[in-house]
């Protein structure tokens, strides 16, 4: 049976990294909605943003509001439908050895990303507190890079999901840190 390797690691046999439709279906467009809902509501309890965007000269770095809320809401489908569909290789038995050990690591990885990327907005916009925004930010980076590493094995396509979501959480930091550059 052959053997499928990815970033040198060790995997289960090829048949068994197959995902269903049916698992992507299910779980993953579930955790992928449920994520992004809580990301709408913690962007709604946030109050006027604008105000805090023109007092901290942050507008010349960010896109307009709405389109900024539209790609971390983007974003944080993508993600949630990665853990999805790794959820759904749990559930359905078709991890086991190594793979599983990566798989639950990477789902630690995920739910601090969980609580960092979702703290992240009330403290910049909201509170401005541009150092733990900043620490936030950064955090973001490392646990969605982890993350993807982890998930490296329980298919290509959450992986690659969270490693490019790495790349957004690093303009989300260099935002930040351009803010603080600038104030």
């Amino acid at each position: 049976m052959k053997q499928t390797r990815l970033f040198g690691g060790e995997c289960m046999p090829s048949h068994r990294n197959r995902i269903s439709y049916d698992t992507v279906k299910k779980s993953g467009l579930i955790c992928g909605i449920i994520y992004a809902v809580i990301g709408f509501f913690v962007r709604l309890c946030v109050k006027n943003p604008y105000n805090m965007i023109h007092l901290l000269g942050a507008d010349a770095y960010l896109p307009p509001l709405w389109l900024f809320n539209l790609l971390s809401l983007f974003w944080l489908f993508i993600s949630g439908f990665a853990a999805g569909i790794v959820i759904g290789r749990l559930a359905s038995g078709r991890t086991g050895g190594r793979e599983e050990i990566s798989v639950y690591r990477g789902l630690l990885f995920f739910i601090a990303l969980f609580f960092l990327s979702l703290i992240w907005y009330p403290l910049f916009f909201g509170g401005v507190r541009l150092g733990l925004s900043l620490l936030a930010a950064l955090l973001c980076i490392v646990c969605s890079a982890a993350c993807g590493l982890a998930w490296r094995c329980a298919g290509i396509i959450p992986g690659l999901f969270m490693l490019t979501n790495a790349v957004w959480r690093f303009y989300i930091f260099m935002t930040c840190l351009l803010v603080i550059l600038q104030n």
